[in-house]
């Protein structure tokens, strides 16, 4: 019999003494192993997960997990119960899915290579792909509090759907993240920089306050309304509130980071996927690594590729992994 692999981690880092003297939280690293946080890997050898790639994950509000495996359709948790939709079983448009989301209704958005299929918890399924357009490879998903669906895709900037129409603006961006803030304004990370709906105009964020130049990757607006985006090929992440713009470098090491996703837990830090620098988690004073450590595999995480991070609704964190699967993180007891 198969069993799950658990990973009792300690964060390895090599910090000067000041900031332990002034962070306001314990590391996982410093607590006693039996009260630290526990990581478990779920893989396609020890559970139902049809493939080791996880390029995107939802949580909706009855607790299941669901897990978008390229090349391999999707997956439902539920407890301990897995369940695989793809083009055999169900009426998923495509098996090469790139990104899922929940949205009204119980409904989960699929982000597919050409085109979005839509689950209906009655079990039917619905479909869309521009018909204009040679390729509607779509990078990412959201569903806005109006019931919109919004769409980003590789080249062909995004679209919004609701009950009746489909919009297409942007042509010619690549867009890879939405989020929507306190005030119901719509932020989109695209290759054009940060932009933002506020229902009525588009505002390119990025040329009006001066950010730095590059692809906006990921985003965040975290339960302080403060929103965070990360820049491709940056050292450093980013923050914006009423105050201003502020920069906060994750310590990775590397000259730039490529951040997959950011996502905030039940305690209020903040964690960051990367692809190539593992996880990064900022506990309002000091970002901690969590990655492959070649020289200490009892205390790594199985890979550095993060695809993408979501908390779910018992405030567990998951994390889907380039290669290796799906990794969970249970939040140590306080």
């Amino acid at each position: 019999m198969n069993r799950i692999w658990h990973l009792h981690l300690h964060a390895v880092i090599l910090v000067f003494p000041l900031l332990f003297s002034a962070c306001e939280g314990t590391p996982e690293g410093l607590l006693d192993p039996d009260t630290a946080g526990v990581w478990t890997l779920y893989n396609s050898e020890n559970s139902g997960l049809p493939g080791n790639s996880v390029a995107g994950l939802a949580a909706d509000q009855e607790g299941n997990l669901w897990i978008a495996c390229p090349g391999n359709g999707i997956a439902k948790l539920s407890g301990k119960s897995w369940i695989t939709f793809n083009t055999s079983n169900s009426g998923l448009l495509s098996n090469d899915v790139t990104a899922i989301e929940t949205a009204d209704n119980g409904k989960i958005v699929v982000g597919t290579k050409n085109g979005i299929s839509i689950y209906n918890p009655s079990g039917t399924w619905s479909s869309y792909v521009d018909p204009l357009v040679t390729v509607m490879e779509v990078n990412s998903v959201a569903s806005t509090s109006d019931g919109s669906i919004w769409i980003g895709t590789y080249n062909e900037g995004l679209y919004i759907k609701d009950e009746t129409i489909v919009s297409h603006t942007n042509t010619g961006t690549t867009v890879y993240a939405f989020e929507e803030d306190n005030r119901g304004d719509i932020w989109v990370g695209a290759s054009s920089g940060l932009l933002r709906w506020n229902g009525t105009a588009w505002t390119n964020v990025s040329i009006a306050e001066k950010l730095p130049a590059g692809s906006v990757t990921s985003l965040l607006n975290d339960t302080r309304s403060r929103l965070w985006f990360g820049i491709y090929n940056s050292d450093k992440v980013w923050w914006r509130d009423n105050t201003g713009v502020h920069p906060l470098s994750l310590m990775t090491g590397l000259a730039g980071n490529d951040i997959r996703d950011i996502c905030e837990d039940s305690k209020g830090d903040i964690w960051f996927a990367t692809y190539g620098a593992g996880l990064v988690r900022y506990d309002g004073v000091v970002p901690w690594p969590y990655k492959n450590w070649i020289t200490d595999p009892a205390n790594s995480i199985p890979e550095n590729n993060i695809n993408c991070v979501v908390r779910d609704k018992n405030g567990t964190m998951w994390f889907g992994l380039a290669t290796k699967g799906l990794l969970k993180y249970t939040l140590p007891i306080e």
